[in-house]
Parts: structure tokens; sequence; C-alpha cells
């Protein structure tokens, strides 16, 4: 009987052994889970320095991020209408867990199966007027002169200036702000451009560089 009840206990003991490794192998199964490396893909490369550096600072979860190639056979990902089945499809491709993008080139009906899953905090909402160093700096699109040539990338900014400034001749520029910037400075072109202020200061464009003042919300609204 004492045999017996011995043996009782031992196997009671590792019963509760077996458990209790099951049970550290789903925690670590479940840690592992949280601290496995997410892959996402983005079009900028300084949006992707921005959501690394987020992930790294805290120190919770390994990322590793990928830039999204410009590819002319699927459209230019730069392009409003082609960006975001751009990134849906790269996001397939490559099978990245998220993408990163701007929020303007998110479409309002999101594709089955995916979702917002967060905004970062925006540094600086106001759109900002450029100029050429060459002529007179005005603070406000109402003091650029009568015919004025003001170049933009947003169908939504051109829209408001045509709203508020009809005196001015706006035109829809879909290259990249470098290219915008470099037919500003040009001469001949535009006598103004259009501009997000964060993506400028993202670029380390800075009053101190060119003419830059900020357009108040109350002229021009944000995305």
């Amino acid at each position: 009987a004492a045999d017996a009840a011995d043996a009782a206990d031992a196997g009671a003991a590792d019963a509760a052994d077996a458990e209790s490794g099951a049970a550290d192998g789903q925690a670590s199964d479940a840690t592992g889970d949280k601290t496995s490396e997410l892959r996402f893909g983005t079009g900028d490369v300084h949006l992707l320095q921005l959501v690394q550096g987020l992930f790294d600072s805290q120190g919770e979860q390994s990322v590793t991020g990928e830039l999204l190639e410009n590819d002319l056979s699927q459209g230019d990902y730069r392009f409003k209408g082609r960006t975001f089945d751009h990134y849906v499809r790269s996001m397939e491709r490559f099978e990245w867990d998220f993408i990163a993008c701007p929020m303007k080139d998110i479409p309002l009906d999101i594709p089955n199966g995916m979702f917002v899953a967060a905004v970062l905090p925006r540094f600086e909402v106001r759109e900002a007027l450029l100029m050429r160093s060459d002529e007179a700096v005005v603070d406000s699109l109402a003091q650029l002169p009568e015919g004025a040539v003001v170049g933009t990338g947003s169908s939504r900014r051109l829209l408001q200036i045509q709203a508020k400034h009809p005196h001015l001749n706006v035109v829809l520029d879909r290259n990249s702000l470098h290219k915008r910037l470099r037919l500003l400075h040009s001469g001949g072109t535009y006598d103004a451009c259009i501009a997000a202020a964060a993506g400028l200061y993202r670029w380390g464009f800075t009053s101190d560089i060119v003419p830059l003042r900020l357009v108040e919300t109350e002229d021009l609204m944000p995305a």
C-alpha cells in the first residue's frame, strides 16, 4: 500500500511538472508573439525613419521597415487615386504586417480586412507658402500680385485657393516637392508654391533656408 501511495505521489508530481512545462511553453510562445519582429512598408524614407525610431525608442517591439520603390508599371505611389492600391498590393506581395503612409493617401473606403491602427501626432498642421528669394516676400496668399502663378501638388489646396483668391493662377503639379521647388527657384514657372509645412520641416527646409510663410488654417484648411 505504501509503495502504491509513493507511486501515486510520483505520478502526480510528474503530471504537475508536465503541466508546469506546458504552461511555461505557452507563456514563452505568447512572449515570443509579442516580441517577434514586425515588418512594415512605406513610400517615404523619412516616414520610414520616423516609425522605426518610434518603435526603437519604446524598446518593446522589434520592427523592420522597407521602402516602397516607385513602380511605373503599377502606378506611381506618389499619384493620388493609385497610391493606396500600390501600398496594398505591395503589402500582400511582401507580406508586410502594416504600412505607414500619409493620411491623405488613405481612401474613404478602406479595403476589407484593413483598418487604421494608429494616427501619429502631427508636428505642424499648417500649409507653407514658399517664394523665390529674388522677389518681394509676402506674408499671405492675399498679398501675392494679380496673376501670380502658384504651384501645388494637392487638389484640396488648389480648390481652396481658387475659391478664396481668384486673382491667383493656381497650377496642379504632381511632380515631387523637390522638382516643384526647382521650378520655383529657376524662375519662369512659378511665383510661389504651397506645400505641407510638416513635410518641408521633415526634409530640413526652414525659413532660414528659403522664404517660407505659414498659412493660417482660416485661410487654407489643412488635410
